[in-house]
């Protein structure tokens, strides 16, 4: 490998420089880390699913993906195994699904406050060892996902955060007859689209249709659901925002 730590780590925070957004592409960096250290990179998370890979030596099948590059995940066996694996392990020749055993292999577990957040694999196919230069980029690389790892954490919570406060603010606009006319609305409904006749529902509950169109209306308005009229065929109703279900169930 001819080039100098230095010229690597460059080459490594470019993936950062050139990004459009705020996060960074996994797969991006799996691949940059594939050029810089010459192996194979795999990048899962706790669970096991793979959060981004690249295949840069010919022939190398990296942790049981199949060379179509259609897994999504490793085994759960496998995974446990790699869990085990408390601090980083280099050059070794006894990981089960990978090159062969000939071909080193370092574990890089990925850490934050103390959680394992996942691992990220490289395994040589070319049977040359990791040097102490490659460790510092695959440390390096372990700290550098384990902060977008939890950015992505921290994205989902946000989001999730924003879907109950749009759904709790919508019920807050509904009328008690029309929180009702919801929740028969929704048992009817039976999952989060689908068709229904409000008259139905109306005659068999005792309230009126016209309660029943208003708190679907407002429930529109507010971006949670969509609803299309379909004339004697009743109405459809899709589920935008998947909080509502939950939240109608703590409520009711």
């Amino acid at each position: 490998m001819s080039n100098s730590l230095l010229e690597r780590i460059r080459t490594f925070n470019q993936i950062f420089q050139n990004s459009q957004t705020s996060g960074i592409d996994l797969y991006k960096l799996c691949n940059t880390l594939g050029k810089v250290l010459e192996c194979c990179v795999t990048i899962l998370d706790s669970k096991g699913y793979i959060l981004g890979y690249a295949f840069v030596q010919d022939g190398g099948k990296n942790i049981g993906i199949s060379r179509n590059e259609q897994s999504t995940y490793v085994s759960g066996e496998y995974n446990s195994q790699l869990l085990k694996i408390r601090s980083t392990r280099a050059n070794n020749f006894d990981v089960p699904d990978t090159g062969g055993e000939d071909c080193p292999v370092t574990v890089a577990p990925v850490y934050y406050g103390g959680d394992r957040l996942g691992t990220i694999v490289f395994e040589r196919i070319n049977k040359e060892m990791f040097t102490d230069d490659d460790l510092v980029m695959v440390e390096y690389a372990a700290m550098v996902v384990a902060l977008e790892i939890m950015r992505i954490k921290t994205e989902i919570m946000n989001e999730d955060e924003r879907k109950r406060s749009m759904v709790e603010m919508a019920m807050g606009t509904l009328s008690y007859s029309e929180f009702e006319a919801v929740g028969h609305v929704f048992r009817e409904l039976k999952g989060s689209e689908g068709l229904l006749v409000a008259s139905k529902i109306a005659d068999r509950e005792g309230i009126t249709r016209s309660v029943i169109v208003n708190a679907l209306r407002k429930l529109e308005s507010a971006g949670i659901i969509e609803s299309r009229s379909l004339g004697m065929k009743g109405t459809y109703i899709k589920v935008l925002n998947d909080k509502l279900l939950s939240q109608l169930e703590r409520m009711q």
